[in-house]
């Protein structure tokens, strides 16, 4: 009996169509679950590769003898910024951005 009434169903265009849509978002749910699967699978890979990468940046910096400066290095160097640019405002209503430059010695047959 359900069977007949399926076939039924199926005949109405509606019906079909619905199941036609009901289909292809069950191919694009299963392809996005294998393209979600594969992107794991590269994030993974990604951090596997960040591990290695900051294992590689320590050993460099054992063998460069680098260091990383400290805070009181920053504030030192943010303090020389902020002197810059305080200096930069104060010239700045007088100063042009064209530099005058003295023509060199000898320019334009000049001796």
């Amino acid at each position: 009996m359900m069977s007949i009434l399926k076939k039924l169903a199926k005949k109405v265009p509606a019906v079909r169509d619905h199941l036609a849509s009901v289909k292809t978002l069950v191919m694009d749910n299963e392809q996005l679950h294998g393209d979600n699967e594969k992107l794991h699978d590269h994030n993974e890979q990604l951090h596997r590769d960040i591990g290695k990468l900051q294992e590689e940046i320590g050993a460099l910096r054992e063998l460069l003898a680098y260091e990383v400066p400290g805070p009181e290095d920053w504030s030192k160097l943010k303090k020389l910024k902020l002197d810059m640019v305080s200096h930069e405002r104060a010239i700045a209503a007088t100063d042009t951005l064209n530099l005058k430059i003295n023509p060199l010695e000898g320019h334009h047959g000049v001796f």
